[in-house]
């Protein structure tokens, strides 16, 4: 059974934008990039399933399905091209002659 997820759908929040305290939130780099990763899954997942809606004919209205295919779009291109530049990254490091 498919539920609506109109009342689900939140804002998309990156965890290396959050402030704790007007300090940047001390975390792990892989700890970063984990949440990023877990947070376009959801965008992906919340995607899919407003698209599931749709096509059983639930209520749900169309635009709320455009935002959030946008959305999880915009996550998955975010959370690749931050994958890209580190691996970029690491690979001129290895290349560096010390």
């Amino acid at each position: 059974m498919i539920n609506s997820v109109q009342g689900n759908l939140k804002p998309l929040e990156l965890p290396m934008m959050k402030e704790v305290g007007g300090k940047k939130d001390a975390q792990g780099f892989g700890d970063m990039f984990s949440k990023a990763f877990k947070e376009a899954n959801q965008a992906l997942y919340y995607s899919g399933q407003a698209a599931r809606v749709v096509a059983s004919g639930g209520n749900i209205e169309l635009h709320e399905v455009s935002i959030a295919s946008q959305k999880a779009k915009i996550a998955l291109h975010l959370t690749t091209q931050l994958a890209t530049k580190i691996t970029q990254v690491a690979s001129q490091m290895f290349q560096m002659q010390i």
